[in-house]
């Protein structure tokens, strides 16, 4: 079952992330959001990071062992 906020199921099943996502929430409440300063400096290295060249969905990785191949057949 999954936890449920404002009277409404959550969408992630995954309840360790929740959790860390509403303290986040809650410390950024308490104590203010990111500087200025601080949201320029992560808009900067976004910018310089480099992208995927490969997309999660272009298929299957090749098999590093030939132990971990599929046998034929299977």
């Amino acid at each position: 079952m999954r936890p449920v906020r404002r009277g409404e199921p959550t969408t992630t099943g995954n309840r360790t992330w929740l959790a860390r996502r509403i303290a986040w929430r809650i410390q950024a409440l308490a104590e203010g959001d990111l500087s200025e300063g601080a949201r320029a400096r992560a808009a900067e290295l976004a910018r310089d990071a480099d992208l995927r060249v490969i997309s999660p969905g272009a298929g299957p990785r090749p098999r590093a062992c030939a132990w971990l191949r599929p046998r034929p057949g299977s």
